[in-house]
């Protein structure tokens, strides 16, 4: 299997990278701190990252989730449409099949190697797609 040349960031590692949370892994703390690395945003994690922006104390603002979104230099955020919901695996939880989802189109339809950058037990121990943290 080839390495990764795209990276598909779960909320866990959006939100522990700008909080600065030691709990982020060493593999997704370089890739995503890395000018260079092609990121990928599901926009289930965007909604799960405002979310949890609201809540008391918050991990980290919806500001800064906006202030990255617009100084990183490859990124993109992946819509949930309908090619995105024909590559759900129904075998996990709605949030984890929409990030899986996205990894499997960049896979399958856009013929580039994706990591999911997640410490998602469901998401790791499903095998479905590479994951990196």
């Amino acid at each position: 299997m080839a390495d990764p040349d795209v990276f598909i960031v779960d909320t866990h590692a959006l939100v522990w990278h700008l909080g600065q949370s030691p709990n982020l892994g060493r593999a997704a703390a370089c890739i995503l701190s890395d000018p260079g690395s092609e990121l990928v945003i599901p926009s289930i994690v965007l909604a799960e990252a405002r979310y949890l922006s609201a809540k008391k104390p918050p991990r980290v603002s919806w500001e800064e989730v906006l202030l990255f979104l617009r100084s990183a230099r490859q990124l993109s955020i992946f819509p949930l449409d309908e090619e995105t919901i024909s590559e759900l695996p129904v075998e996990l939880e709605m949030q984890d099949a929409i990030v899986c989802a996205a990894a499997a189109y960049w896979r399958d339809v856009l013929l580039r190697q994706p990591a999911v950058l997640t410490k998602d037990g469901e998401i790791v121990k499903s095998g479905l797609i590479k994951t990196l943290w």
